[in-house]
């Protein structure tokens, strides 16, 4: 599962931490529609051939596919994030190298 939260956290922009306490190697399949094809399609973007292949899935959030597909559920906690803090800087510095 620590692969499955890793390419949540890449692919959602925010840390997934691993809590099911499940360890091993699992073989996950997950059908779902990315957000910004789902709006496409319902703004009527020629999405037809789309919706006729996937017709339960174009409403198949990521979230709700966790759920239903592999039972497992996605819950927003606050916690102590690491992180990377520029406490100062100096401006760079250009050398012009004399060509004569």
């Amino acid at each position: 599962m620590t692969g499955l939260s890793t390419n949540l956290s890449k692919f959602l922009g925010r840390t997934v931490l691993d809590k099911t306490g499940l360890t091993g190697t699992y073989d996950i399949k997950l059908e779902w529609v990315p957000m910004n094809i789902r709006s496409r399609c319902s703004a009527g973007w020629g999405c037809r051939r789309f919706r006729r292949s996937r017709a339960g899935l174009a409403r198949a959030t990521l979230f709700t596919a966790l759920e239903e597909q592999l039972g497992l559920k996605l819950e927003s906690q606050k916690g102590p994030v690491e992180m990377f803090t520029i406490e100062r800087g100096r401006e760079a510095v250009r050398k012009l190298a004399k060509t004569r």
